[in-house]
């Protein structure tokens, strides 16, 4: 299984912290992990791909810009087909509209990855 974990983050925080916890627990146990954050400007934090990389997640940064940006979510959906993700866990509001946007509406229900939040 793989699961990729989606956060928008402007800090290494509570849940960016348990993010990680979550993803080196997931990993000891056989299950690839990917983490994706969001890059929307100076005040963004990628710190949780530092704070992962080695227990052996992957780590991708989505630009993501303006109110809404039709790419960030085209770019989620690329990369869960390509990676073969089977679940997308956002960590939070902006991602679970992002996952969701990315996923739900890419005609390819049998790759189409469950989305949780």
């Amino acid at each position: 299984m793989r699961v990729l974990h989606l956060l928008s983050s402007t800090g290494f925080h509570g849940a960016e912290r348990m993010a990680a916890s979550l993803v080196r627990s997931l990993e000891r146990r056989g299950i690839g992990c990917h983490v994706g954050t969001f890059r929307s400007g100076p005040q963004s934090n990628l710190e949780i791909l530092g704070a992962v990389r080695d227990c052996g997640a992957q780590g991708v940064v989505i630009d993501c810009h303006g109110r809404f940006d039709r790419t960030a979510a085209r770019r989620i959906r690329d990369y869960a087909l390509a990676a073969g993700i089977d679940v997308i866990h956002s960590h939070k509001y902006k991602t679970n509209l992002y996952a969701y946007l990315g996923c739900a509406g890419d005609g390819a229900a049998a790759h189409r990855p469950a989305i949780t939040g």
